[in-house]
C-alpha cells in the first residue's frame, strides 16, 4: 500500500505540472486541506476539491510555467514528506526563482488528505514521527 501511495504523489505532481489540474485534484481527498508554503506563514488553508483547483488555477496564473519538482519522497506509509524544489519566473522581469522546502502528505482512503509545509526535510520528519 505505501508504495502505491508514493507512486499516486509522483503522478499527482506530474499531472499539477502538466497543467491538468482536474486530474491533479483527483489524487485528493474531497475534504483535503493544503497549506502552502507561504500561506502557512499566514496560517491559511484551503480546503476541499474547489478550493484546491482555485488556488493552483491563481498560482498557475500568477506564475506561469510554475512547476513543483519532488526531489525525494521518505515513504512513512500513510505519512510521507516530499522533498520539492519550485521553479518559476518572476512575471516582470523574467528572472528564474527556485525555492526548495518539505511538504508533509497525510493520506486517506488512499487519497491525499493533508499538506503541511516545512522548511525542511528534517523538520518534517520530525513533524511526520519519521526522524532519522
Amino acid at each position: 500500500m505505501s508504495e502505491e501511495n508514493v507512486e499516486r504523489v509522483l503522478a499527482a505532481h506530474e499531472s499539477f505540472n502538466r497543467g491538468d489540474l482536474e486530474a491533479t485534484v483527483a489524487f485528493f481527498h474531497p475534504d483535503a486541506v493544503w497549506i502552502p508554503y507561504l500561506a502557512g506563514l499566514e496560517g491559511r488553508e484551503f480546503r476541499g476539491h474547489a478550493a484546491l483547483v482555485d488556488m493552483w488555477r491563481d498560482l498557475r496564473q500568477n506564475y506561469p510555467g510554475f512547476e513543483i519538482d519532488p526531489q525525494e519522497v521518505i515513504d512513512g506509509g500513510d505519512r510521507m514528506v516530499v522533498v520539492v524544489e519550485a521553479r518559476t519566473s518572476e512575471p516582470r522581469s523574467g528572472v528564474e526563482v527556485r525555492q526548495k522546502w518539505a511538504q508533509l502528505m497525510s493520506m486517506r482512503d488512499d487519497l491525499i488528505e493533508r499538506v503541511e509545509p516545512f522548511p525542511t526535510r528534517e523538520a518534517a520528519l520530525e513533524a511526520a514521527g519519521l526522524s532519522e
